[in-house]
């Protein structure tokens, strides 16, 4: 019965490997029409080579990255602007020890039944890392993986170091709207290998109770039971409170650029 298992589980991830050469054809085709046919560089001259136009996203992005303005300023200016954050740090501290986030977050052993867990909630079809090992293989054999993973989590607790290459990632971009020529109407996005993956999806359940003791309530989004809407809705009713009490006051929109 178990050979018999393990049979059919290599067939459901060998029909899944065999499809990927298909899938990835497929995607060829889309980037070739939204990016590989011509990147615009700030000389306005178009490039179409895969080489060249890979260059010309990473100059871009590398540039947004960068803040060249504050390799300028002098160094008393840069000094003076890091004992700022430094004090703003002190003045207010986390409200969640390292000792209270270890006892939220829990033991840092890692077992076969988290990987587990993780590895069912982990979504088929998703893009491999640099390693080309689909989420399918592990889910096909969750009960080989389960046991190694955990032991390989645990030692990365234990040792606090993680295998070489083990945060690597492949970047590629998402067109998002606009001209398809323009570098900047692209998202970067790492595809991470699946083992990485998994280890974030046994974390984050770890991680929620802590996270709402050292989040403050003014991060309204992305933590369970915590709606954006709270933001609009503040955002409607501010107006009429200082209209009652007689004040003013400014509301400023701040968005990271290409964040």
């Amino acid at each position: 019965a178990n050979l018999r298992q393990l049979r059919d589980a290599a067939q459901a991830a060998a029909g899944t490997l065999d499809a990927a050469p298909h899938d990835a054809a497929r995607l060829a085709d889309a980037v070739e029409a939204q990016v590989a046919v011509s990147a615009a560089m700030r000389t306005g001259h178009l490039v179409s080579d895969p080489a060249s136009v890979s260059q010309v996203v990473a100059n871009y992005w590398r540039d947004v990255s960068a803040l060249p303005s504050a390799a300028e300023l002098p160094a008393a200016v840069k000094q003076q602007a890091q004992a700022a954050v430094l004090e703003a740090l002190r003045a207010h501290p986390l409200r969640l020890s390292a000792a209270e986030a270890q006892d939220e977050v829990g033991r840092p052993e890692v077992s076969s039944i988290e990987v587990a867990r993780a590895l069912r909630a982990t979504p088929r079809g998703k893009a491999p890392g640099w390693d080309g090992l689909p989420a399918d293989l592990y889910k096909a054999f969750s009960r080989q993986f389960s046991p190694l993973l955990a032991a390989l989590y645990t030692a990365i607790s234990a040792t606090g170091t993680m295998p070489a290459r083990f945060t690597d990632g492949i970047i590629t971009v998402l067109f998002k709207k606009g001209d398809p020529t323009e570098p900047g109407n692209y998202r970067p996005i790492t595809l991470l290998n699946t083992d990485y993956r998994v280890l974030a999806k046994v974390l984050a359940p770890r991680l929620g109770p802590a996270l709402h003791a050292a989040i403050a309530a003014e991060q309204t989004a992305f933590l369970p039971g915590r709606l954006i809407g709270t933001n609009i809705f503040a955002l409607r009713h501010i107006p009429h409170l200082l209209r009652r009490q007689g004040r003013s006051a400014i509301i400023a929109f701040l968005d990271f650029a290409k964040a």
